[in-house]
């Protein structure tokens, strides 16, 4: 069955992740802007600043700090996505889409799970060794 963009509580956040840096804005289920903010790329910082969104799915990009930052989140009761840049342009630029194809487009509607990748199941559904 295919989840919804959208967290448990309706919302998703995008997070672009830097060194020192992580810019973080926030959807409603209809795709609808809440809000966005800055935040330093540190543990603590990252934990208060998506304190007010319990619960919420969480979409970053793979890069050398998504391993760290998606096992705190998902610790911390979030729902984690981190998505592969290369499977989601793909998607994204494919002239063969259709309806029944899953879409990364944050407030779609649709599947993003086969654009993105899960730290349980290792990165882009392939077995971690």
């Amino acid at each position: 069955m295919d989840k919804d963009i959208t967290g448990e509580l309706g919302i998703t956040i995008g997070m672009d992740v830097s060194d020192r840096f992580t810019e973080a804005f926030a959807i409603d289920n209809h795709g609808e802007w809440i809000e966005s903010w800055r935040m330093p790329t540190k543990q603590g910082a990252l934990r208060d600043g998506l304190s007010r969104y319990p619960g919420a799915r969480v979409v970053l990009e793979v890069g050398c700090h998504s391993p760290w930052i998606s096992r705190q989140l998902k610790k911390e009761g979030f729902e984690v996505i981190v998505a592969n840049p290369r499977r989601v342009r793909l998607i994204a630029e494919s002239d063969r889409k259709s309806d029944s194809r899953p879409s990364c487009t944050a407030g779609s509607g649709r599947s993003a799970t086969a654009c993105c990748c899960s730290p349980e199941t290792g990165w882009c559904g392939r077995a971690r060794s």
